[in-house]
This record gives structure tokens, sequence and C-alpha cells, in this order.
């Protein structure tokens, strides 16, 4: 059985903070979303997995981009840093 996602549209997470829908840069020039695990893994000789998407369509209220909180009904652990 395929896991069932629920949290916040990233989209609309950034809106909160300043960043508009349908955005593909910031003033500053930033054009992409990275995320950074706290786990570790060989792939990155021990340090932290990361990935990007492009900020057009993290901004994106259509998307499926989703900050997931919960998988299958259970709350889980969410650890943000800055």
């Amino acid at each position: 059985m395929a896991a069932v996602w629920s949290g916040a549209k990233l989209a609309d997470v950034l809106e909160l903070v300043g960043i508009p829908k349908l955005t593909s840069a910031t003033p500053s020039g930033g054009k992409h979303v990275e995320f950074v695990s706290i786990d570790k893994c060989k792939e990155e000789n021990g340090g932290p997995y990361k990935a990007s998407i492009p900020l057009s369509q993290a901004t994106n209220p259509l998307a499926d981009v989703l900050l997931a909180y919960e998988m299958n009904g259970e709350i889980k652990l969410l650890l943000i840093e800055f």
C-alpha cells in the first residue's frame, strides 16, 4: 500500500514569508529552493542529502509540491534549523 502524505503546499508557505506565487527569481537573484536533510548519506561522503527545485515550480500553486508533515494520518518529526 502506498503512503498517504499530508502537509502544506510549498507555494503557500513561501508566500507567507514574502515570496509571491508564480515567482521565477527573488530580488537577490535566487532561482531554486534547496532542501537539506538532517540525515547523513554515503553518496555525499557522509554529508547531508541535498536536492533543489526551480523557484518557479515551488511557487506554482498548481504544482504538487508539499511540505509533508504527516504520513498515513500520523504526524512525523519536523526539525527546522536556520
